[in-house]
């Protein structure tokens, strides 16, 4: 008797294994099977990356959004024909019939173009059109997040990376001089947020704790400030504040150049010497593998304020009581 119930047993724990490599291989083979896209999406007027748009696949929950330079990759996609649809705020949605074969790549560039809209005059303000990538960058954020864009930092000239970065809500500027030092996010010290730039963590420059200054970054060297205030699992867990983001320029096809000059008036001290010029020229080389950004400034800056100067003097005096 317990010699046939071993043997049964023994028969079914077979065929379990049997089973379970069969599904395995099963799975094998739909992955072997499957297919991909890969592309980039781009402004039709300039050829600009549109970070933060959205592709998918009609009739399916398969899809991704684009990095900060616009492309995209789609994986694990069963062969078949499709319908790929790309949307972003602000532009006209894009469709497009595919066929994918088993083990395909395929690589498919989009193209959008700006909303046309017909009737009264609509008025669109600088901003909100410099504005419009960060707020779809926001929308398809996986946590609390702020953008601003480089169209919105060259609005007004900041004096360092710091002065830019204090637009956004929630975040307080520690100045020295009257000039942005630090930052603080949502009222907690320097020291408990973390600053990085290309994604890259930067190295504390005060010698007291781990706090970051900012000030010796021009904001013409950013293309866009990221200010992140909840953690997620990749990020580091000791910044309890947020996390800010520098994202410098980079290279564009073809020799670019750029040259701002700029004056100011102190009120103060009635003085118009004030001024700040900036340039940038770059180019990208080697079939646009390697690109090269040369920028300088120059500034004379005179941040005076009122003083108030007080002195005292402590005269000691005695009185003398005769006693007769």
């Amino acid at each position: 008797m317990f010699r046939k119930i071993g043997i049964y047993q023994v028969i079914i724990l077979l065929c379990f294994v049997l089973q379970l490599n069969a599904q395995e291989t099963l799975k094998q083979k739909r992955k072997i099977g499957m297919a991909q896209i890969t592309g980039k999406v781009i402004e039709s007027a300039n050829g600009n990356p549109l970070p933060g748009a959205n592709v998918i696949i009609e009739g399916t929950n398969i899809g991704a959004a684009t990095n900060l330079s616009g492309e995209y990759i789609i994986k694990q996609i069963p062969p078949g024909t499709y319908t790929l649809k790309a949307k972003y705020i602000g532009y006209t949605d894009f469709e497009t019939i595919i066929s994918l074969k088993p083990d395909a790549v395929l690589e498919q560039n989009i193209q959008l173009s700006w909303v046309a809209l017909k009737g009264e005059e609509v008025v669109i303000t600088a901003q909100a059109e410099g504005q419009l990538k960060a707020i779809n960058q926001q929308l398809s954020a996986r946590t609390i997040t702020n953008v601003v864009s480089a169209d919105r930092i060259q609005e007004i000239p900041d004096a360092n990376a710091a002065e830019s970065a204090g637009r956004l809500p929630g975040i307080s500027i520690i100045r020295s001089g009257g000039e942005g030092q630090k930052l603080s996010i949502r009222g907690m010290a320097p020291q408990y947020n973390v600053m990085m730039v290309n994604g890259v963590r930067m190295q504390s420059t005060d010698r007291e704790d781990r706090s970051v200054d900012l000030n010796m970054i021009s904001s013409n060297l950013l293309s866009g400030i990221e200010v992140t205030k909840a953690l997620t699992a990749d990020m580091d867990a000791d910044a309890v504040g947020g996390t800010v983001n520098l994202i410098l320029s980079g290279a564009e096809e073809g020799w670019k150049g750029n040259f701002t000059l700029q004056g100011g008036y102190g009120s103060l001290q009635n003085k118009y010497d004030n001024y700040r010029s900036t340039f940038s020229v770059g180019n990208r080389f080697f079939n646009s593998k390697l690109g090269i950004v040369v920028t300088g400034n120059a500034e004379n800056i005179d941040r005076s304020s009122d003083i108030l100067q007080a002195s005292y003097n402590r005269v000691a005096t005695s009185d003398k009581i005769h006693v007769n």
